[in-house]
């Protein structure tokens, strides 16, 4: 009795269910592939037109800013060639009227001083602080205020400074800069605190 080794092979061919099956399956991975795709352009356009808005803005904002900045440099330069000379400190009884000086506190905690004639306009004192630059504040939102008493001097005034009274007997003033308020709440916040200040000019 003799043994044969002998090597079958066999074709196993699959059925049809499979094959639809793996026809399906190729097919859905295919389908998720373009979705994903699809998403990443849809993500990479949104996060590029992001970028290009807020660059854009950007943009607006530093040119917006550097025009802001250079309207106030010029304003500044403008009320700066304007202020009359400083009068001198020996002066004070002379035609001009009473010279005086005026210390003034900034809201950045800087300090400005500065003589003034009471011959002078009162809206001399506004010029001379916004050719500074006030501390950063905007022209014309601001008033000034002494203390003991309290005045209040408003900018737009037509009066002199002798007319405030301000440096009567060439004794110096010393101002703070404060916010310009609503009537409404200006009324209201006088009234609720009974204030004895004085508007010297509004």
């Amino acid at each position: 009795m003799s043994v044969l080794d002998t090597d079958l092979a066999a074709d196993v061919v699959p059925s049809l269910e499979a094959e639809e099956y793996l026809a399906r399956w190729e097919e859905d991975q295919r389908r998720q592939q373009e979705r994903l795709a699809a998403a990443a352009a849809e993500r990479a356009e949104q996060e590029a037109a992001e970028a290009a808005f807020a660059a854009r803005r950007q943009a607006e904002e530093a040119a917006a800013a550097a025009a802001a900045a250079a309207e106030q440099a010029a304003l500044q330069a403008r009320l700066a060639a304007s202020l009359p000379p400083e009068p001198e400190a020996a002066a004070s009884t002379s035609d001009s009227g009473a010279v005086f000086a005026c210390a003034f506190t900034l809201p950045n905690g800087a300090r400005l001083l500065r003589r003034f004639a009471t011959s002078q306009p009162a809206q001399l004192l506004f010029d001379f602080l916004d050719s500074h630059g006030a501390g950063g504040w905007a022209r014309g939102s601001y008033r000034l205020v002494t203390r003991m008493p309290r005045r209040v001097v408003d900018g737009g005034c037509d009066v002199t400074l002798g007319e405030l009274g301000l440096g009567a007997g060439g004794g110096g003033e010393a101002f703070l800069l404060e916010a310009v308020e609503t009537p409404r709440a200006a009324a209201g916040t006088e009234g609720a605190g009974g204030s004895s200040s004085m508007e010297v000019c509004s």
